[in-house]
């Protein structure tokens, strides 16, 4: 079995990007004995996406999701760029525990 990731870009209900990624597999060993799924979220908040979009080259009211898909290839390029330009991010994660370890 092979370590699969999908991982989606988009605006929630609040207006906060949020970059989420989910793996399945046995690469996931590698972050926690035993696991085989991990996820992911980084955020940022609606407060702060205007300032993102005109970071981005972005016209106001043009998709952030759209221009971030776009631009990068992780949430750790976005969260780089983004501290870059005074932009916080947040930085959830899940894993589950092993306790037969």
């Amino acid at each position: 079995m092979t370590t699969s990731r999908s991982v989606t870009v988009s605006v929630d209900r609040e207006g906060d990007l949020v970059w989420s990624g989910h793996d399945l597999g046995p690469g996931v060993a590698g972050l926690q004995p035993g696991a085989d799924e991990y996820e992911f979220w980084r955020t940022i908040r609606a407060a702060h996406i205007p300032a993102l979009v005109t970071a981005l080259g972005g016209r106001p009211g043009e998709s952030v999701a759209r221009l971030v898909r776009a631009r990068f290839n992780s949430d750790v390029a976005l969260a780089d760029f983004a501290e870059a330009h005074g932009i916080p991010t947040e930085f959830n994660s899940w894993i589950p525990t092993s306790w037969d370890d």
